[in-house]
């Protein structure tokens, strides 16, 4: 009935769309870098180019991984999705989401690791000045299908 996306090669190129900077938000003001409905209408277009490449006719699931420095609101961007998605090929579809690691760099050891949001000692050598690397990731994981054409 239902089935994963496999998403081709040449489909999850198109997914590093979704890759894109912008400003970290953590311990920031809301209103700097991108809103919920911002992430919702650069997920759809993915969803939707990628959904015309597998010929599929209806989405029922998407699957995000959203990197750690990015902050919103998950119901608020459930809802988002739900009000964008209306009248595309993944209307009603479930959005899931998985809020990935903030990678860190040890200016001391050169050391990289995961860890919070916030300024994180080096596990390796306790040096304190560590620097985040990434965490604003925006990546489509993979879709289920109701049906493909």
């Amino acid at each position: 009935m239902y089935k994963k996306a496999g998403l081709r090669p040449d489909v999850r190129a198109d997914a590093a769309f979704l890759c894109f900077p912008s400003r970290p938000r953590c311990g920031c003001v809301r209103g700097v870098g991108m809103d919920e409905r911002e992430i919702a209408n650069h997920v759809l277009a993915v969803v939707d180019q990628a959904a015309y490449k597998n010929a599929a006719v209806r989405i029922v699931g998407v699957h995000l991984a959203i990197g750690g420095r990015r902050v919103f609101n998950h119901d608020r961007l459930q809802t988002v999705f739900a009000e964008v998605a209306r009248g595309t090929v993944a209307e009603g579809a479930q959005l899931f989401v998985k809020v990935l690691p903030v990678r860190h760099h040890c200016r001391n050891c050169g050391h990289d690791f995961d860890a919070s949001c916030n300024e994180s000692p080096c596990p390796e050598c306790n040096h304190p000045r560590t620097e985040m690397v990434g965490g604003e990731e925006l990546r489509l994981l993979d879709m289920d299908l109701d049906d493909v054409a």
